[in-house]
């Protein structure tokens, strides 16, 4: 049977790490300065092992994805099937959706804490039947999502770019050259950068992996280096904040913003490491955000 567009599409289906980045030896880190041409700050050792313990949780995404056509396959069996069992168990009105309900309605009809408590306790079924109904809504929503041919799907090798453009920032910080080019640009070997990104990926989850030779290996990097801007320092420390639990997105009419919680202030007080001597403030973290402490 011939393939139809769509069909390749995949969806991050289970976000469990396979791989873990182990925190590298002196010896080891000692033998990275040598591919880079340069020693590291421990501060900068630190930044780096943070960003590689991060992207190896978010690139595990890839080798947990599924086909898109036979997730919503499967979820339309069960939505059926539930939607039998919850009807059988408890007679109810239906409620009235939108033509296309959204993740927002879904939880507002649903999950409201007012929408739940009318329940009397002693009605254990009915209760059962609305967290029935709450299910099947939030499986038609991602039907729907998912379904929609807009819908890009999980696309391997996403976070790479980040991850590499993260390493340069962070070097370019601490006054090392990042130049990338390989040895067969007329030069007699590999730049440091090149020889420093390949051994280091080395280290790094085999689905985190990218590029494993030179010539590729610079494309990748020079493509990367198009994401850095003036904003790179602070969506470094957002993504560490965001991976440790303390921050939290907030939608409001100018857009999407992070809330900082106490975890936070927990987790930045644990990152002192992460800045060299004179520059631990808590005045370096207001730009994570437009909102105040919760």
């Amino acid at each position: 049977m011939a393939r139809t567009k769509g069909d390749g599409k995949r969806v991050v289906q289970d976000t469990e790490a396979t791989g873990t980045f182990a925190r590298l030896t002196d010896d080891e880190w000692k033998k990275l300065e040598v591919e880079l041409g340069h020693s590291l700050p421990q501060h900068a050792r630190a930044q780096i092992g943070a960003i590689c313990v991060i992207f190896s949780v978010i690139a595990s995404d890839e080798a947990a994805s599924a086909s898109v056509k036979k997730v919503v396959r499967e979820l339309d069996d069960w939505r059926q099937r539930t939607k039998g069992i919850s009807r059988r168990i408890w007679s109810r009105e239906n409620i009235s959706k939108p033509a296309t309900p959204s993740r927002e309605w879904v939880e507002r009809t649903y999950f409201d804490t007012k929408n739940v408590r009318w329940i009397a306790p002693e009605y254990h079924l009915l209760f059962l039947a609305h967290a029935m109904d709450a299910a099947i809504a939030a499986c038609e929503w991602v039907i729907q999502e998912l379904s929609n041919p807009r819908y890009e799907g999980h696309r391997q090798g996403d976070m790479w770019p980040f991850w590499v453009a993260f390493l340069i920032h962070i070097l370019q910080d601490n006054g090392i050259a990042t130049t990338a080019s390989s040895g067969t640009d007329n030069q007699t070997k590999d730049s440091n950068l090149v020889r420093f990104v390949l051994k280091l990926q080395e280290r790094l989850p085999a689905e985190c992996r990218r590029y494993k030779k030179s010539g590729s290996m610079v494309k990748g990097i020079q493509n990367a280096r198009k994401l850095i801007g003036p904003n790179m320092h602070t969506g470094l420390v957002a993504l560490l904040m965001a991976a440790l639990g303390g921050l939290r997105a907030v939608k409001s009419q100018t857009g999407t913003n992070f809330k900082r919680t106490q975890k936070f202030w927990d987790a930045y007080q644990q990152l002192s490491f992460f800045y060299p001597a004179g520059e631990r403030s808590q005045d370096k973290m207001e730009g994570t955000s437009n909102n105040t402490r919760s």
